[in-house]
């Protein structure tokens, strides 16, 4: 096979005929391009003009090369993003600012790669960041190298650094939670997923399927066979377990009740991922450029509306009463969010919420409580009745003049939550809007 390095400029095509090299196409199949690549393409161009079909595929060429690289748009492995895709809503278990590979490897006919490969972002390709559950759902197995090493690859433990990705990586770190973690394995084992954790969901368009997580560097202590976990919550660390060659990253598969393996891509909101394997390698390449171009705008997107939300470095903790006053003057942020952690009591009582309003402008305080992973639980008079009765909540008489909500919280579990403090209406409050947030939580006696 034949292909081209194109660079886009308006009124020509620059292009490099190559590149019948076999390395450069294994990368291009399975592995992460690097920056070598890109020089070997910017070697000596030829200036004429190219067939629309010649120039895409050469681009694609050069856009997987850019979407390796770890840096760029790259997002927070540590924030907990939500998307709408063909499934509902579900939280992405990664940044998607790295995906490489969909539906691919065909053979006889069929894709043998029935998945979607999201490399890491950031130093180290991402070793060691968390991979997050992508809904609510029943932890059926994990698989672990030191379970069965011939299965699951021996975990590589004797030396510091090894070479994934043409980049040298620490084989370890002590992360917090987990202690000293070996990312990789000396070899692949003959299932070839090195550290899995499989999983059941239990809700949404999702319920019944199943998910499968791959190549893990650790699983997270408190993830059992048979636990639930919530949409967002971390469930392991980025790695390379089983993986010899590519960069550290996360294979994920979902398989619907009936056990057909489903194309992740659309349920991530990025688009199809797999193509007719009798429409050949260049239809494969081109798609592979269209949906990682799609994941690139979804994480641009959410970077967006992630930095229209402030964060307060100030927590609700313990009992008692917590009060906050606020102001949007500076006219950057749509909303102010407040962690409310859990108070460690046995005995639960009711929480309240009071949101008010200090100033004489014209804004109308929102108050929004959500869980520990974004899930909305409360926005006024839209509650479902579901959420209501899951965390017993009750809207309360306002006392005084000002007062926008009172709202009282009973949650079956000592679980952390979010309170945010937005408006009524969309984009963001008037600069003059302060407001006063007070959380009561009674000790127990």
């Amino acid at each position: 096979m034949r292909l081209g390095c194109t660079f886009a400029r308006p009124d020509v095509r620059w292009h490099h005929p190559t590149v019948r090299n076999p390395e450069l196409m294994k990368r291009l199949d399975g592995e992460h391009p690097t920056s070598e690549d890109i020089g070997r393409c910017a070697a000596t161009p030829s200036r004429r003009r190219l067939p629309w079909w010649r120039a895409t595929t050469g681009l694609l060429v050069v856009l997987g090369m850019v979407s390796s690289s770890p840096g760029a748009w790259a997002g927070n492995p540590d924030d907990i993003v939500f998307v709408k895709g063909n499934k509902g809503r579900v939280a992405l278990p990664y940044p998607l600012d790295n995906v490489f590979r969909g539906f691919a490897r065909c053979r006889r006919g069929r894709h043998t790669h029935k998945a979607l490969d999201i490399g890491g972002v950031g130093p180290d390709w991402g070793v060691g960041t968390p991979i997050r559950s992508i809904a609510k759902a029943r932890v059926m197995a994990v698989r672990k190298p030191e379970d069965n090493p011939a299965r699951f690859g021996t975990r590589l433990k004797n030396i510091s650094e090894v070479t994934r990705g043409k980049k040298s990586l620490p084989t370890s770190k002590v992360i917090e939670g987990y202690g000293r973690v070996y990312f990789f394995t000396a070899d692949y084992g003959s299932s070839r997923t090195g550290e899995m954790i499989t999983t059941k969901v239990l809700e949404g368009r999702l319920k019944g399927y199943t998910v499968r997580y791959m190549h893990l560097g650790a699983t997270h202590p408190k993830v059992k066979p048979g636990h639930v976990v919530e949409a967002g919550q971390e469930i392991g660390l980025m790695g390379g377990t089983a993986v010899q060659e590519d960069a550290p990253h996360l294979h994920i598969d979902i398989s619907s009740r009936s056990g057909r393996a489903i194309d992740v891509g659309p349920v991530f909101g990025i688009g199809r991922t797999r193509v007719s394997c009798s429409r050949g390698k260049r239809a494969e390449l081109a798609l592979r450029q269209k949906y990682a171009k799609a994941a690139h705008k979804l994480m641009y997107k959410k970077k967006r509306e992630h930095n229209k939300h402030h964060r307060s470095p100030r927590t609700v903790n313990g009992c008692g009463t917590w009060t906050e006053e606020g102001d949007f003057k500076s006219g950057r942020f749509e909303s102010h969010i407040f962690d409310v952690l859990p108070t460690g009591a046995s005995r639960r009582k009711p929480w309240t919420f009071q949101l008010e309003r200090l100033d004489g402008a014209r804004w109308q305080p929102k108050l929004v409580l959500e869980d520990a992973y974004g899930t909305q639980i409360y926005s006024g008079s839209g509650t479902s009745a579901a959420k209501k009765r899951a965390y017993r909540i009750k809207r309360l008489p306002a006392r005084k003049p000002g007062v926008a909500a009172v709202v009282s919280v009973k949650p079956r579990k000592d679980i952390a939550l979010r309170a945010r403090v937005a408006h009524w209406g969309s984009g963001k409050p008037s600069r003059k809007a302060t407001y006063r947030l007070t959380v009561t939580r009674p000790c127990p006696r």
